[in-house]
């Protein structure tokens, strides 16, 4: 698996602390505030669990994940395609920096839900 992200932190995300936020009935106390302009900038997104699968056919694996929108300033922002995509590659990005320093820490469990998917190669 090759986790490549554009995304950088401090100029298109950064983590934030939040307060009161849950994903699917799950206590979360960070959140990702999006930074790049456009209709997303300041929204802060919370994600839940996420998994990894194994694609065999490509040697790639697809990434499942769970996220709400935790905040707005924008009241038309919603979960819609392109959103997830953005999530995805923040998440990417996020997961990138975690195992850069030693931070990530993977369990193996069985997912509790369809959730948006991204494939990483």
């Amino acid at each position: 698996m090759n986790l490549k992200s554009e995304l950088k932190e401090f100029e298109d995300w950064r983590l934030v602390g939040v307060n009161g936020a849950s994903v699917s009935d799950k206590i979360v106390d960070w959140g990702v505030q999006i930074l790049l302009e456009g209709k997303y900038k300041d929204t802060i997104l919370v994600f839940g669990e996420m998994s990894f699968d194994e694609v065999e056919e490509n040697e790639s694996a697809q990434m499942s994940f769970e996220y709400n929108i935790f905040h707005s300033p924008n009241n038309n922002v919603t979960q819609d395609e392109e959103l997830n995509e953005m999530a995805g590659d923040i998440m990417v990005s996020v997961l990138e920096k975690a195992i850069d320093e030693g931070k990530a820490v993977f369990n193996e469990r069985e997912p509790e839900q369809d959730n948006p998917t991204i494939t990483l190669d």
